[in-house]
């Protein structure tokens, strides 16, 4: 338990506290120390404890009306011990600031020290907050951080920690992880990781540009083969240029010199002299799909009857895999067989990781961690059904393959700039948590100090960090 909560501590975007002017005392006071001397101060712990319940703020205040909200602090997360989210988060940020003060006795045993020009610009930094938030006086500035049961001496503190700790972590393990050893990155995939590739049966089709009769519109491509033709009206409405089969097609005559033409000055063509239904090159245009103000291609559920057949034929796909002799074999069913409308992703690995929640973040994000876990149930080479909105999934087990996380191929699944699920910084976190742990059980915390900070009534901080 201790130590998910300092994965949640470290991982996640939650949390915590405020103290009033009243209760915060002096910002100097120790919470918590250890043997070489560092410390946490008072004014130190309550920034962290701001900035955490600032990240929370928005999910609290949008389902509880108010982030102070007792409704919601004392909501009990744990019928056995009886916890409460408040005494939870107090023990999150409690952690947090353990993290912080091992990460620094680990800098000061490996002598590390901060660049002259580090500090400079975190004196910078402190500077434009007093000039821009303070009206050029520390005393407003102050006045301010208050709010947060700090002061500017604290947030400076607060900053140098920061940076001390990235530092530390970069001469440990190097940047995005470029010191650990290619052994353990392996280690880590193959304990962390699953791997598969997936032969979708859609139950579900795209909507398209269909005429009066219902037959898809064929619009005219570019020359360069990309996109369609476009015009525009009088009013600045641009319209796709229709593709009509010429050669096929016949004219309506409207005079006896002059045939009907559309909007853009093109004659229209008919499949025949009924003059109803509209002729289409089918061979040289293109269709449009109909796109939905959210910005995704519009999509409709396929009749029951055909539902059934889709069922039937994963389910007759999962026993053919299943009884597959070699990989070849599969990889070429896959290629057969996928129903996906996104081809580029047809026989194409999939690595999803185990300690990932991916629908906090992620579009379907909750079906890939439902898939995670059918795929634990799984042998290699081993195939299951599952179901999802989009249709039935044949998701067949592959081994995760020696190097995967360096791959390019596969760079989608490793490389993430928001820090959701990138290989190196989970794996560098891991490993730091657990190289601290031996640290953070020497540390000596005093629970009265630490009280004066309340989580459930914490004034969140969205700036000051």
């Amino acid at each position: 338990m201790k130590k998910q909560m300092k994965i949640v501590a470290i991982g996640i975007s939650l949390l915590l506290i405020f103290c009033s002017l009243s209760s915060c005392g002096n910002k100097q006071e120790t919470v918590m120390s250890e043997e070489r001397g560092n410390v946490i101060t008072l004014g130190e712990y309550s920034l962290m404890a701001s900035l955490l319940k600032g990240n929370m703020a928005y999910y609290i205040r949008s389902n509880y009306g108010d982030y102070n909200s007792k409704f919601f602090w004392e909501t009990i997360t744990d019928g056995e011990t009886q916890m409460t989210y408040k005494d939870y988060y107090t023990v999150v940020v409690e952690e947090k600031a353990k993290m912080y003060l091992a990460a620094l006795t680990i800098y000061d045993e490996l002598g590390l020290k901060l660049p002259d020009e580090t500090l400079s610009g975190i004196d910078a930094e402190i500077e434009e907050y007093i000039k821009e938030d303070g009206n050029g006086s520390k005393r407003s500035l102050n006045a301010i951080l208050e709010k947060y049961g700090s002061d500017i001496e604290s947030l400076r503190n607060y900053k140098i920690m920061n940076a001390k700790i990235s530092q530390l972590r970069d001469e440990i393990y190097g940047k995005s992880g470029s010191k650990i050893a290619a052994n353990v990155k392996q280690q880590y995939l193959e304990e962390n990781y699953v791997a598969f590739k997936q032969i979708l049966i859609p139950t579900y089709r795209y909507v398209y540009m269909e005429d009066d009769f219902g037959d898809k519109v064929y619009y005219r491509k570019n020359e360069d083969g990309t996109g369609v033709e476009q015009y525009t009206l009088s009013d600045g409405t641009v319209n796709p240029v229709v593709a009509y089969d010429k050669i096929n097609g016949v004219k309506k005559p409207i005079s006896d010199d002059a045939s009907e033409r559309d909007e853009n000055g093109d004659y229209v063509y008919y499949v025949d002299t009924n003059y109803k239904k509209i002729a289409y090159d089918t061979e040289n245009g293109v269709t449009l799909m109909i796109y939905g103000e959210d910005g995704y291609a519009q999509t409709e559920a396929i009749p029951d009857d055909e539902i059934k057949q889709a069922k039937a034929r994963a389910e007759e796909l999962h026993d053919i895999v299943n009884a597959a002799e070699t990989v070849e074999e599969i990889d070429a069913l896959i290629l057969e067989n996928d129903g996906n409308y996104n081809s580029s992703s047809t026989g194409k690995m999939f690595y999803l990781a185990n300690n990932v929640s991916y629908k906090s973040f992620m579009v379907d994000g909750d079906m890939f961690d439902e898939i995670k876990i059918e795929l634990a149930e799984l042998d290699t080479w081993e195939a299951t059904v599952y179901h999802s909105e989009h249709g039935y999934h044949v998701l067949i087990r592959y081994e995760v393959e020696d190097g995967a996380y360096a791959n390019s191929e596969y760079s989608g699944w490793f490389e993430d700039d928001d820090g959701n699920y990138d290989f190196n910084a989970n794996l560098v976190n891991d490993l730091f948590m657990a190289r601290l742990e031996p640290y953070e059980e020497r540390i000596t915390v005093d629970k009265e100090v630490a009280k004066k900070v309340d989580i459930s009534t914490i004034e969140p901080n969205y700036y000051f960090y």
